[in-house]
């Protein structure tokens, strides 16, 4: 899975766009919109500690979204 990003052809033909229309670009980071994203195919995890209880040791877990560090 890789984070959304435009090509550089994308970004230079925008900024040849604004230039020969004299528009002002503003940018924006986002850091966290990837994790609201669904997930395109099934990622399993182990449970993390402190969280496993006594009816479910060594269960593990289908994400539904993305998390952190998820490569």
């Amino acid at each position: 899975m890789f984070t959304s990003t435009a090509k550089w052809a994308a970004l230079r033909a925008i900024l040849a766009i604004a230039a020969f229309e004299d528009l002002e670009l503003y940018s924006v980071n986002i850091s966290t919109a990837f994790l609201n994203d669904e997930m395109e195919y099934d990622v399993y995890m182990t449970q993390p500690e402190r969280f496993e209880n006594y009816f479910s040791p060594g269960f593990v877990l289908k994400l539904i979204k993305s998390i952190y560090g998820l490569k």
